[in-house]
């Protein structure tokens, strides 16, 4: 069982034998949309209430592509001015890529612009306070828990175009869709979700009913119990070994 079409292309590029891979895509939790914007994240970080906030959600991982979304920092600022920049995670096995970031925060000039929040256990209230979440992987992804619960918090989602994003992000109607490496491509498409009228909004509706349709937790259970009775039933209809002689 693999989560994604796209990690079962690459097992068949191995391999491995399609007929025995079956697709069955996470499925999370859903809950209630906050009836207002969390702001206790501005507060943490002493960031202004006007303050636009994209996030990344994400172990700091160099697959990841991090320093691509920070790469982009400057673009947007152009455009979006009160615009600051989050990346809500951590990773204890990696420090030196996380340094490596941190250094290139300090080299553009981006102290007061960006925020490392560390590993965190409150994401669902954290990502009621972005505008929008970025998910700028270069390599690795299979089904991106990240993409759907940002999707099931209402929030538009901007991604790369690799692994199984895009059979959970449809493109121009749950969010954007970009080429990996492309730091003035995630720019843009940041830029054009958040400048564009309506679109947060309209991006931020259909990816939760996107997520409530195909991605609920109820259905990926229902999913692997009927692969388990048809084992089963294929297994009862085979005939049984002849005992073996004495």
């Amino acid at each position: 069982i693999v989560n994604a079409e796209a990690i079962k292309r690459g097992l068949v590029v191995e391999g491995y034998r399609p007929e025995r891979i079956t697709v069955i895509p996470n499925g999370i939790i859903c809950p209630p949309l906050l009836p207002t914007p969390d702001r206790s994240l501005h507060q943490e970080f002493g960031l202004s209430p006007d303050d636009v906030l994209i996030g990344v959600v994400s172990r700091i991982a160099r697959q990841k592509g991090l320093e691509y979304f920070l790469a982009a920092v400057p673009d947007v600022l152009a455009r979006i001015p009160n615009a600051k920049f989050l990346i809500i995670g951590d990773n204890s096995f990696n420090p030196q890529y996380r340094e490596e970031l941190k250094l290139q925060v300090s080299t553009l000039g981006l102290e007061d612009k960006v925020v490392f929040t560390g590993f965190r256990l409150d994401v669902p209230q954290i990502v009621s306070s972005l505008a929008v979440s970025v998910l700028p992987s270069v390599s690795g992804e299979g089904l991106s828990n990240s993409l759907l619960e940002s999707m099931a918090a209402a929030l538009p989602v901007v991604a790369t175009n690799i692994g199984g994003n895009p059979e959970v992000v449809v493109d121009g109607e749950t969010g954007l869709l970009v080429p990996p490496r492309k730091p003035a491509a995630l720019a843009e498409a940041i830029c054009r979700v958040l400048l564009t009228p309506g679109m947060r909004h309209s991006f931020g509706q259909a990816g939760r009913r996107r997520v409530l349709d195909h991605f609920s937790n109820e259905r990926m259970i229902r999913t692997v119990e009927h692969l388990y009775e048809e084992l089963l039933e294929t297994n009862r209809r085979k005939p049984s070994a002849a005992a073996p002689r004495r």
